[in-house]
């Protein structure tokens, strides 16, 4: 803890959103011995006035990895990624971090969750088919086979990754009578043990959750293990159910190629995609064009400014009174 005689700690919102840095100041109303500035990363001045002194800083992970590629965090003690995903900053190619680094986290859980069991009830309830009838004033009977539905309670759902967001998702899907399955890295055990999921795979359990689940879903971190999970021929064990995948993690879980082959091989009956390879996804995929295919633009959930300030303020005062802070990144797992 600093004592009332040292200098004051010098404290950079470095964003592009003026309203976190109002966030950020009404969250941190009373705090002692800091400094706060703002600086906008549009503005190369700011790199030299505010950022390069900087005992603590909050920024998106792109920006942090720019600040990394030119060395400009020589006085950081922590910095704060204003997002979930650290990859571009765990995986720096050239600068490894030397400060402690937190993620915005806690929050996205409910948000994805929402997200998550939206797609499916669009899906199984035919919502999407529903609407474009209703453009051509076509009327469907309900005993038509096209407007025939499964109960969510006979339905499973495979969560790949079963963090603090995988719980959340299985909670949700869990109060609708889905049966649960969730893939950990490691056994889960103890307290980390979600009573909402009903049978838990390890890594090389992968293939037996694929092929109980109608539904597989993806909320895992970007890290040297889960890169590429789900490519080659691992989507064939989807095929007795022709899961459909919804991917809600990170892009490099599996390639768009891979998705695409999988579909038009009748391993998937479709897929609901917010994240992917190279974004923006580029116009001329053929994703696009499939109608087995939900596009949205990494929107699950977003990071809202009165959250991330919440949090941060939270860590702040954890921060200056020598106490460990929530969320702290461990560089070596990748998350």
């Amino acid at each position: 803890p600093r004592s009332l005689g040292e200098p004051k700690m010098n404290v950079v919102v470095f964003s592009r959103v003026a309203a976190l840095y109002q966030a950020i100041l009404k969250q941190c109303k009373g705090v002692q011995s800091v400094k706060f500035q703002y600086a906008a990363p549009e503005d190369p001045a700011a790199i030299r006035s505010h950022v390069q002194d900087a005992d603590v800083l909050i920024a998106d992970p792109n920006d942090i990895s720019r600040l990394l590629d030119q060395h400009a965090l020589p006085s950081a003690k922590w910095v704060h990624c204003s997002f979930a995903g650290v990859e571009k900053v765990v995986y720096h190619p050239t600068a490894k971090p030397t400060f402690i680094l937190t993620r915005q986290a806690g929050y996205f859980g409910p948000q994805m969750a929402e997200y998550v069991l939206a797609q499916i009830i669009n899906r199984e309830r035919r919502f999407f088919q529903l609407h474009d009838n209703q453009k051509t004033s076509l009327w469907s009977s309900p005993q038509h086979h096209d407007m025939q539905y499964r109960l969510l309670s006979t339905l499973t759902i495979g969560i790949l990754g079963a963090g603090d967001i995988g719980k959340k998702v299985a909670a949700l899907c869990k109060s609708f009578g889905m049966t649960v399955w969730g893939l950990t890295r490691t056994p889960a055990q103890g307290q980390e043990k979600c009573p909402d999921i009903d049978h838990y795979r390890q890594l090389e359990g992968l293939p037996e959750l694929l092929a109980h689940s109608d539904y597989v879903c993806g909320v895992l971190p970007s890290t040297p293990q889960t890169v590429g999970l789900l490519d080659g021929d691992v989507l064939q064990h989807c095929s007795s159910k022709k899961s459909v995948l919804i991917n809600v993690g990170r892009g490099d879980l599996v390639k768009n190629a891979t998705v695409i082959r999988a579909i038009k091989h009748g391993w998937l009956g479709g897929a609901v995609l917010d994240v992917f390879e190279e974004e923006p996804l580029p116009a001329d995929s053929e994703l696009w064009r499939m109608p087995e295919v939900v596009i949205t633009p990494h929107c699950s959930a977003v990071s809202l400014w009165d959250e991330v300030a919440e949090l941060f303020a939270e860590n702040l005062k954890l921060f200056l009174a020598g106490k460990e802070m929530k969320f702290v990144v461990d560089c070596e797992k990748g998350y």
